[in-house]
């Protein structure tokens, strides 16, 4: 049961910036587009740092019985077939699911703070689950959290200099 339900945690991961797209468009839709830009763009960045820092988590380092989780219930199964076919057979220094499910969370925060509230639980489900199922290491985790902020702050200002540098445009259109 215990397997099961950190199973469902790490699966809860794949829901959360779905859910949280789709309520800031439903109901904050004027953040709508610097909502998506931030999300989009942390992966984006993630996704990088995945490719020039490459990493191997405990699924892939340690031989069976060390590196798998006995499991065999609905969202194990689900999240072992995402591992198989649309994941590398590496892992992620730092969390890319940690450090975007933080983001979200921050992003939240302030304008949604009902989702936030809701999503918490998840996500903090989602920090154990990612050691437990053996996703990650717990430096990894911690390194998702601390770099989280960064990625932030840092698309948050490619967000202004890019709406600046549209804004300017248009403005330079209609002269």
């Amino acid at each position: 049961l215990l397997s099961e339900i950190m199973f469902f945690g790490y699966f809860t991961f794949y829901l959360m910036p779905l859910t949280a797209l789709l309520s800031i468009w439903r109901y904050r839709r004027s953040y709508f587009s610097k909502f998506s830009f931030l999300v989009l763009s942390s992966y984006f960045v993630y996704y990088l740092v995945f490719i020039l820092i490459p990493a191997e988590g405990p699924q892939f380092y340690f031989s069976n019985p060390l590196s798998q989780i006995d499991s065999q219930g609905p969202f194990a199964t689900i999240v072992k077939l995402i591992q198989k076919f649309g994941e590398a057979p590496t892992a992620a220094f730092p969390s890319s699911h940690v450090g975007m499910m933080t983001i979200i969370l921050l992003l939240l925060y302030k304008i949604h703070c009902n989702l936030f509230k809701i999503l918490m639980p998840f996500s903090i489900l989602l920090l154990f689950s990612t050691i437990y199922i053996k996703a990650h290491y717990f430096v990894d985790v911690i390194a998702g959290l601390i770099s989280a902020p960064i990625v932030l702050i840092f698309n948050q200002f490619l967000f202004l200099k890019i709406n600046s540098f549209s804004n300017n445009m248009v403005y330079a259109d209609r002269n």
